[in-house]
């Protein structure tokens, strides 16, 4: 879906796809964690945008969904926030710079909240839109493989113990 999406939508633009946002774990990111507790954290605190864009003068970072999530406004509010910090993207911190959802599904509550934000809603429904969605459904529609048997005898409430 994003290949797509960057390929329609920003043809020559600079593209960026999977971007590691936030500072490295070195320095004062972590006061109270050991030097070889930052060591061993590494680069796992740092988020996954799926795309940041320059096009135009303008940096976007983008992230795709096919079905809205809600969470995916708060992340992509962290990610622009997180730019500023990101010691790869150093050269680009000047450029104005926009979030950008990209959803295949409309969800007019989520949408109507992200553009409160001051988020872009792009839709944009992938060529492989029908057979993820014959996917999702065959798995939804599928009876669990495994379950417990469940008695359909009620057992007898012990009585209560009289105190020690």
């Amino acid at each position: 879906m994003l290949g797509e999406w960057l390929a329609a939508r920003h043809p020559g633009a600079r593209v960026m796809t999977h971007v590691r946002l936030g500072p490295d774990a070195g320095g004062s990111l972590h006061p109270g964690l050991s030097p070889e507790e930052r060591r061993l954290l590494g680069a796992s605190f740092r988020r996954w945008a799926d795309a940041v864009v320059v096009d135009g003068g303008q940096l976007l970072v983008v992230e795709t969904a096919m079905v809205p999530s809600p969470g995916d406004i708060s992340l992509v509010d962290t990610y622009l926030l997180l730019v500023d910090v990101t010691p790869e993207l150093q050269e680009l911190r000047p450029l104005p710079r926009r979030g950008v959802l990209v959803w295949a599904v409309d969800d007019p509550y989520s949408r109507q909240v992200a553009i409160k934000n001051g988020l872009s809603v792009e839709l944009f429904k992938p060529s492989n839109f029908l057979e993820w969605l014959s996917t999702k459904r065959a798995r939804e529609q599928r009876s669990p493989r495994t379950g417990l048997a469940v008695s359909q005898e009620i057992p007898e409430t012990p009585e209560p113990s009289a105190p020690l």
